[in-house]
């Protein structure tokens, strides 16, 4: 395509320097214009560096020509005073040649942010990288510490197990000495029992207890006709027929024991006694006297027995409290009689009879039940009250509760020396 000659080119009076055209002000490998912008730079005024005559009608007086013309083409460089033709025709006129730029400048866009955002990602991983490597960094101290602490349990695990070692041989020691210690101990008790049971023999002659039916006396004369009844009921004519109507009607024969031939009631039972206390505050009849006595005897046997268990008993009963007394009465009497009682109670236990046999209004059949025991040549783990619904303790404290507690002064207790919360406690005889 050739341009007409209407095609006027001016450049500003600003004129580069000969050493500025003698450079290239193209590049094809650059794919630039650098030659177009040192034109229009040489303006005075922001104006383009090329105009068209179809497009602004100047005269061509308004030109002024410069004195001092470049010498080469500002983009290819040739020997041209003015743009040459082929490099406006290539780099301004053909369209195509304006979307290859636009598009390679896209392109170029697109790369540069590709770069960027690459350069930004590499700055994320990067700062990833160390704060993992700071984490590795930490799990290693934290492992190394945990080495540490393991080789010291390690340690310690052994220490321990050397100690359980030795503990363990120490406990097998301790059983076969324990086992060794059972053996005497169960053949102390044996012998224990022994002597026990030999000089329980010896009490039990001395102190006699036997199970008997109430003898008549000239004190009593019911006592023979009650036993004339007995007799009269026990017909043996027909054997289907073992008791009479007359024994039927008879009320319940109460049990009796003699202690050392003094005969005293089996169940707790000393109404005459307390009948005759209330009314003359002495002891007239001979069952009175007898009952007492046997009660002495008793009580007398009881701490014996007591001794030879090497056993405390709380409130023991002396036969002088009973036979060197003055002037009874009924409170006075229930009292050493609940407190024999409960004697012979707390000595069957301890000697292995369980609550559920003993009575305690009985205390002659647990008397009996004792002197079983004792004859008996294996001794018994000492028994206690049943934790719940135990009939023994419900027994003795009702007993308890009806009771009207009275000491005598013979037996009282003296409080001596009395000092902060320290007193000492005597009792008298």
């Amino acid at each position: 395509m050739r341009f007409s000659p209407s095609f006027i080119f001016v450049i500003s009076e600003r004129v580069l320097a000969p050493r500025d055209f003698r450079r290239p002000l193209f590049s094809e490998s650059l794919g630039s214009t650098q030659g177009l912008a040192v034109a229009y730079d040489s303006f005075p005024i922001r104006m383009p560096g090329i105009y068209h005559q179809v497009q602004r009608r100047v005269s061509p007086l308004n030109y002024v020509i410069p004195e001092r013309m470049p010498s080469r083409c500002p983009c290819c460089g040739t020997d041209s005073q003015l743009y040459c033709s082929k490099c406006v025709l290539d780099h301004f006129l053909h369209p195509h040649n304006f979307a290859r730029r636009r598009d390679q400048l896209n392109r170029r866009k697109a790369e540069i942010a590709q770069i960027f955002q690459k350069r930004r990602r590499i700055a994320e991983l990067r700062a990833q990288i160390n704060d993992k490597k700071e984490n590795i960094q930490h799990l290693k101290e934290f492992r190394d510490s945990k080495t540490k602490e393991l080789q010291r349990n390690e340690k310690n695990v052994s220490a321990l197990k050397r100690k359980m070692q030795t503990h363990k041989e120490r406990i097998i020691g301790q059983k076969q000495a324990e086992e060794e210690l059972r053996k005497v101990f169960a053949k102390a008790c044996r012998d224990r029992h022994q002597i026990i049971a030999k000089y329980s023999q010896q009490l039990s002659a001395l102190f006699p207890i036997i199970e008997s039916a109430p003898q008549g006396s000239n004190d009593n004369p019911d006592n023979k006709i009650q036993q004339m009844i007995e007799e009269a009921g026990f017909g043996d004519k027909n054997k289907n027929q073992k008791y009479s109507e007359a024994a039927k009607r008879m009320p319940t024969i109460k049990t009796f024991y003699k202690v050392r031939g003094c005969l005293v009631p089996g169940e707790n039972d000393y109404n005459d006694v307390l009948t005759e206390i209330s009314d003359h505050r002495a002891l007239a009849s001979r069952s009175s006297r007898e009952t007492i006595a046997g009660l002495a005897y008793t009580a007398q046997y009881v701490n014996a027995i007591s001794y030879l268990y090497d056993l405390y008993i709380p409130f023991k009963l002396h036969i002088d409290d009973l036979i060197a007394s003055e002037g009874w009465s009924r409170e006075l009497f229930e009292t050493d009689a609940f407190c024999l009682n409960l004697s012979i109670a707390l000595m069957c236990l301890h000697s292995g009879i369980d609550s559920k046999m003993l009575h305690f209004k009985k205390p002659f059949y647990n008397l009996k039940l004792l002197q079983e025991v004792l004859m008996n040549g294996n001794p018994h783990s000492i028994a206690v009250f049943h934790p719940k619904d135990d009939r023994l303790h419900k027994e003795i404290v009702t007993e308890l509760k009806q009771l009207s507690w009275l000491e005598s002064a013979e037996t009282g207790f003296d409080v001596n020396d009395v000092e902060d919360d320290w007193v000492d406690v005597v009792k008298t005889h």
